[in-house]
């Protein structure tokens, strides 16, 4: 929580699961309202949580003004009337789930300066490679990706015009200040233009549309508080590629991926990471060469950077932490007792192998 009210940047809870980041999530948003720090803090939990995410703040502040959200109150007809409470109300905390927050609309502003900042950094990498005379593949793939911006951002213009024609309260207008984010893995999706082909690469031809949605309001909150009042919270932030950690520093640390010049992602990639070329065996058995980011370079300079916004708890730093242990059995193999998962067989059923049969 300290963490959270000091830091003059935004904060990403990197805690080992069931470390308590719902605990902290809740006494870090209280904390700010209590110290003037905010005002209205909107805090974003997926749907499976939201129940005991609720009973865990009243456990904490019995007594708190907490508004949250039900699947009723984002019906059509109703979300006009929630978004309204939530821009007159002068509530401590306002919680939804992850499905709703897409369904508040940003402004046509916040829309066109988060995908301006990004194409414009496209159509300087696409004027670079037409002077250098670059692949046409490379040329072909930048001009489908800036299309493909294009048509998300349109597609956010045309939301938020039939959001206002409807008379539904914009993401503007609520008041919002402080933007907590539960489960931020859900959200890493993140469209990132690039020259690069390589493996584990989001496709910029496929964002997710909540990942689009949630940079957009992340811009809006950082912009209002001068680059703070913004924090995720996840177990898992990097997973399956090295290009999530620039997804989340692209949320979190933008102005800083900008003085440094690495704001580009094929820029952070010549900075930070080693893509190699190596013989991997596809699904079907054949055999191709893959490029992979395979791992990091530079990375003093880049955990300096990283840890300017992540707040990272390990297992091994949480003496008191008791999660439960894997039961111990033998192993088959070699005999030994070992703590870890233990592989059971089961006899496939005939209604089972009839349908493998039928997939065949």
């Amino acid at each position: 929580i300290w963490r959270v009210l000091s830091s003059p940047e935004s904060t990403l809870l990197a805690h080992v699961v069931g470390s308590g980041k719902t605990y902290t999530l809740i006494g870090s948003a209280m904390e700010l309202r209590r110290l003037g720090l905010a005002k209205k803090p909107l805090i974003v939990t997926p749907k499976a949580t939201m129940k005991q995410f609720v009973e865990d703040f009243f456990k904490l502040y019995p007594g708190a003004n907490v508004l949250f959200s039900t699947p009723e109150t984002f019906e059509k007809d109703r979300r006009p009337q929630f978004l309204t409470r939530i821009a007159t109300g002068n509530w401590d905390a306002v919680v939804i789930t992850k499905e709703q927050m897409k369904n508040i609309v940003p402004s046509d502003a916040i829309i066109e300066e988060v995908y301006d900042e990004r194409l414009n950094t496209s159509l300087e990498q696409l004027r670079l490679l037409r002077e250098e005379r670059g692949a046409a593949p490379s040329l072909k793939e930048l001009e489908r990706q800036i299309a493909t911006m294009q048509h998300k951002k349109q597609q956010a213009l045309d939301k938020a015009k039939k959001a206002r024609d409807e008379g539904v309260p914009l993401f503007d207008d609520l008041g919002v200040d402080a933007l907590f984010v539960d489960e931020v893995h859900y959200h890493k999706k993140l469209s990132i233009p690039t020259q690069l082909t390589a493996k584990g690469i989001p496709d910029p031809s496929k964002p997710s549309d909540m990942a689009e949605d949630l940079m957009a309001k992340v811009s809006y909150i950082r912009k209002q508080a001068a680059g703070r009042n913004v924090v995720f919270a996840t177990g898992t932030p990097v997973t399956n590629s090295l290009a999530e950690l620039f997804v989340m520093q692209k949320y979190l640390q933008p102005e800083l991926l900008k003085r440094y010049n690495i704001n580009a992602f094929d820029a952070w990639v010549r900075q930070f990471a080693n893509v190699s070329t190596d013989v991997e065996q596809t699904s079907k058995g054949a055999y191709e060469s893959v490029n992979r980011m395979r791992s990091f370079k530079n990375v003093r300079l880049l955990s300096r950077l990283w840890r300017q916004v992540a707040d990272v708890k390990l297992e091994r730093d949480l003496p008191y932490l008791k999660l439960p242990k894997i039961k111990k059995h033998v192993d088959e193999t070699t005999g030994e007792l070992v703590e870890k998962p233990e592989v059971v067989s089961v006899a496939a059923s005939e209604e089972y192998l009839d349908f493998v049969d039928w997939l065949s």
